[in-house]
């Protein structure tokens, strides 16, 4: 259903569209972000946007690149009580799409031009189904003409209008001059640009983040769906499995050889976890991160370390159908762990059994291990359940 105020929704963008592996200065992912607001609030929120300015910036323009400073510590402070700030005074809500610039297939997208109107239209069209009216502005990006270009490309492709629903637009504005409330929409995608993108996470991302966690409606591009096929789980054992989960990953229980860059580890999915609980962080996005701490760290290290966690009994899944962990979050995580994992025991175990079986015809039975070696008595009984 569809709602009938007009939706004011102001758009920024986190990165830009190239992709360069293990180079720190270049996002690992592209964050679009939008600040919606109903019309009867765009007064106040213009009124609260000159108040964060006097308060921050000497009433002036500002930015979210402005509070990265070279004191590290202070900026980041002013950063939370801004954000801290913000949420007090103005009721919005934010919209993400997380873009990650690896998983991008051709050479289409990589193109500047293409890649922006593509997900940028990608970004705007759910807006169809949700606002009866809305009125998008988005911060300008490129040349004049390419913005015209781009303003046209969205409006005839991605918004829909007819008799009943005339009033929808997209536009590029300046947010100095033309819409000052998208300074307000930058600082809160320059902020989160800093937890979904993993080449910029540090340990303060989480906070940046609960501070406007309970405000956000995120989606991924690609998606990294995986489908469930168990049907047993109830919310009586799902819950269950949260606390078991996450008690088996407290980083202050970690006894690993390397139980720093493992804390660090942990505590980067149980970030993730917190934001979308469903979805598979990739392997090079945990890499990306612990290279803060341990540059040359490798992905080989990265499995022997989850591995080593699992044997100190964190639930920390992965599954067949894509790469990537995560923390279980229900019964159908557990189901999929462990059909992940009888993917390759059954299939193990059935050549084990098809090769004893060709050595025990060919010796009548003198060399038979799986009968009369006492230590595969274990694959004789697991063989004949298989049976």
């Amino acid at each position: 259903m569809t709602n009938k105020e007009v939706a004011h929704i102001f758009i920024d963008e986190f990165g830009t569209n190239v992709y360069i592996a293990d180079n720190p200065t270049v996002t690992s992912h592209f964050v679009y972000a939008s600040l919606i607001i109903p019309e009867s609030k765009l007064a106040t929120a213009r009124k609260i946007r000159q108040d964060l300015a006097d308060k921050y910036h000497q009433g002036t323009a500002f930015s979210s690149k402005e509070f990265d400073k070279k004191d590290k510590k202070k900026s980041l402070q002013k950063r939370i009580d801004f954000l801290n700030d913000l949420v007090k005074m103005l009721d919005f809500t934010v919209d993400i799409l997380v873009i990650d610039k690896k998983a991008i297939d051709g050479d289409g997208l990589k193109f500047k031009e293409i890649f922006y109107k593509y997900f940028q239209g990608l970004f705007v069209k759910k807006y169809n189904n949700r606002f009866e009216s809305f009125h998008i502005n988005a911060d300008n990006i490129g040349s004049t003409e390419y913005g015209i270009e781009l303003s046209k490309y969205i409006n005839k492709n991605n918004i829909e209008r007819d008799l009943f629903n005339p009033e929808r637009f997209f536009r590029l504005k300046d947010d100095k001059i033309e819409e000052p409330i998208l300074q307000l929409i930058d600082m809160i995608c320059g902020s989160l640009g800093k937890f979904y993108s993993s080449s910029h996470f540090n340990q303060h991302s989480q906070n940046i983040y609960d501070i406007l966690h309970t405000r956000i409606s995120c989606e991924y591009f690609p998606k990294f769906e995986v489908a469930n096929t168990f049907k047993l789980s109830n919310i009586e054992l799902d819950n269950k499995i949260r606390e078991i989960s996450l008690a088996s990953v407290d980083p202050e229980k970690i006894k690993l050889k390397d139980n720093q860059i493992a804390k660090r580890l942990v505590e980067y999915l149980q970030s993730h976890y917190k934001s979308n609980p469903k979805r598979f962080i990739q392997t090079y996005e945990i890499q990306e991160y612990l290279r803060n701490f341990e540059p040359d760290i490798s992905t080989e290290k990265i499995r022997r370390l989850v591995r080593d966690l699992r044997y100190e009994g964190a639930f920390i899944i992965s599954v067949s159908q894509q790469n990537g962990y995560k923390i279980a979050f229900d019964s159908s995580d557990i189901f999929e762990y462990f059909t992940h994992y009888s993917n390759y025991f059954i299939p193990m175990l059935q050549k084990i059994k098809i090769i004893n079986q060709e050595i025990a015809k060919d010796s009548f039975n003198e060399f038979n291990i799986l009968e009369k070696d006492e230590t595969f008595i274990l694959f004789k009984k697991l063989l004949s359940v298989i049976d």
